[in-house]
């Protein structure tokens, strides 16, 4: 032992060791700032997706008084053809209910091909699995 009461030995390990505590210690306040850094970005992305939503609505409601206003007006304009009020009325409804259903049929057709292909994706997994089982062997899997 020394005059200091250290082992020699270990003087050269204290320089070492000093810089690995420094090291971890920035590294944990490192991620610390990270996860406030992170926590901050998602609220704030959650606060747009709130106000995007809010803006949507908005839109949709707008657009229905829209879609009103343009089904009166060809109302109108049937009446102004020559239709009696009532038989305008009808043929407007009549004709806005077809384009309604060919709509649905349109996205139901769009939502049938989407299951098809995920279908298709599941049988080649489970193909890929089932060949890989082959190929590895019983005991490997």
């Amino acid at each position: 032992m020394t005059q200091s009461g250290r082992d020699p030995r270990l003087s050269g390990l204290v320089g070492p060791f000093v810089a690995l505590f420094r090291v971890v210690t920035a590294a944990g306040g490192l991620l610390s700032t990270e996860a406030a850094l992170a926590k901050a970005e998602a609220k704030q992305a959650a606060g747009d997706v709130v106000r995007g939503l809010v803006i949507v609505l908005v839109a949709a409601v707008i657009s229905m008084v829209a879609l009103n206003m343009l089904a009166m007006a060809g109302v109108d304009a049937l009446i102004w053809a020559g239709l009696s009020p009532g038989w305008a009325r009808f043929a407007m409804g009549g004709g806005l209910l077809l384009l309604a259903l060919i709509l649905v049929s349109v996205a139901k057709g769009r939502f049938n091909a989407s299951q098809r292909m995920s279908g298709h994706i599941g049988e080649r997994v489970n193909s890929n699995v089932a060949l890989l089982r082959r190929e590895m062997g019983p005991r490997d899997v």
